[in-house]
């Protein structure tokens, strides 16, 4: 998909470079593979797809919610595979996520987890 001209030059907010998705922190089978994905500042994107189809692990995984079974996440710039914690959640405030039907727990994580994703 094209992205926006203006933002050509725009250094990427996310990138996933050859990225293998699992469905909710499960190895096998991965739902997704060979991602390559570039997200700048200003982009606005729409993820659609069959029920089941790996939207949802696909948004999860690209901010840092969940980890890839393969491949390389970069969050503004920064290679997250040794991030955790504190140093991922610097960069999960960062980015902003809107699912349909007002909202969604993760169900990979606890009610505590999911209560305080917003201050992570």
């Amino acid at each position: 998909m094209p992205q926006n001209p203006s933002n050509q030059s725009a250094e990427p907010v996310i990138e996933m470079i050859d990225a293998t998705v699992a469905a909710h922190q499960n190895d096998e089978p991965p739902v997704l593979e060979n991602i390559r994905w570039t997200i700048c500042r200003g982009d606005f994107w729409v993820v659609g797809g069959l029920p089941n189809s790996g939207k949802s692990d696909l948004l999860a995984t690209s901010v840092g919610l969940s980890r890839l079974i393969s491949g390389s996440l970069r969050l503004f710039g920064c290679e997250t595979s040794d991030l955790e914690g504190d140093a991922l959640s610097d960069y999960r405030r960062r980015i902003g996520l809107v699912f349909g039907d007002g909202g969604r727990i993760f169900e990979y994580l606890t009610v505590l987890e999911n209560i305080a994703l917003p201050w992570c």
